[in-house]
Formats: structure tokens, sequence, C-alpha cells
């Protein structure tokens, strides 16, 4: 998580996110709830937003510098990451910026077993995973305790051009120390 050692609000909790046991932070990796604390610091966040993406097909590309040129000649920027296929399920073999093959979300005949990813190292020519990138959700943490509802921590993140407070989601999995 966005491991930060100090409670704040989030657009749905309030609290914070550790990795590990450390002295007036907690045990364990995981969540530690603020609900007992009057006034706290806010968790922003820049929202994210859709990722464009598109599956340019045919098994006509056999490397990942044709396969991007393809994806650019589209209109779209370049190839996907892995990071940014994952949940676009399409049973179809292609390049992306940092690996070749595809992700499907069940077993079916031909295409796998299981949810997640399916190598095509071995496979000669592919398609193309084509995306417009869009910029990494920005996170700050404001603190000195100074909020003591949701709305003012709020109104503070607005105050300085973020978008609102963070989700959960977002503040779990981001190691910022």
């Amino acid at each position: 998580g966005w491991s930060k050692c100090a409670h704040g609000w989030m657009s749905d909790y309030k609290g914070y996110w550790f990795h590990k046991t450390k002295s007036g932070c907690g045990s364990g990796t995981g969540w530690r709830s603020g609900s007992n604390q009057n006034a706290v610091g806010a968790f922003c966040c820049h929202l994210a937003t859709f990722v464009p993406r598109k599956y340019v097909g045919g098994y006509d590309y056999a490397t990942r510098e044709l396969a991007k040129a393809k994806c650019q000649s589209e209109g779209y920027q370049g190839l996907c990451s892995k990071a940014e296929v994952e949940g676009y399920s399409n049973c179809a073999y292609g390049w992306m910026s940092d690996y070749k093959g595809y992700w499907y979300h069940e077993t079916s005949a031909g295409c796998g077993t299981g949810a997640g990813y399916r190598d095509g190292s071995n496979e000669n020519a592919v398609g193309a995973y084509c995306c417009h990138h869009t910029p990494a959700i920005k996170r700050t943490y404001v603190g000195g305790y100074d909020y003591a509802t949701r709305a003012e921590a709020k109104d503070k993140c607005a105050s300085l051009g973020f978008q609102g407070l963070c989700t959960v989601a977002e503040v779990e999995g981001f190691y910022s120390f």
C-alpha cells in the first residue's frame, strides 16, 4: 500500500495503510483505522481515468517496433503496457510495450485456464495492443491532523489542485515513505 504512518481522510475510509510492523504504526501489513481520531490529515488524489485501448488484429507483426508503428498509424500513442491490458479480455496474442501475450478472464477452450495472462513469447507474429497513455495518479498526504470532517479534508485537497480525496483502492498498493 501507499505506506504512510499517519491517519487521514479518504473518500471511503478514515485511517491509513502501512506495510510492516513499526513502533507507533501498528503491527503487520494492512489498514489502521482512524475512527477514534478526532482530526486527521487528508490523502489527496488526481483520480484515474480510463485508458483507451484497442487490439489491432491479425498475426501480422513480427517485431515490437512494427506493432508500435501500427498503433501510431491508427492514432494511438503506442503499445499498452502489460498492466494496462490487465482486465481487457481478448483471446489473441499481441505485442505490449513490456510483454508479448494476452489477458483472458476465464477458462475457455483455446484461450487457457483461469483468469490471467497467457504468454506469447514462442509466437512468431502477433497483433498489437494499442493505448493512449494517461499520467499516473498523483497523490499526496496533507498532514497536521487538521481536518475534523471528510468535507474539510476534501476542500483542502481541492485548494491544492487535486480532484479529491483518494479511495482505499488508490492508496492500497503504493509505497511512499
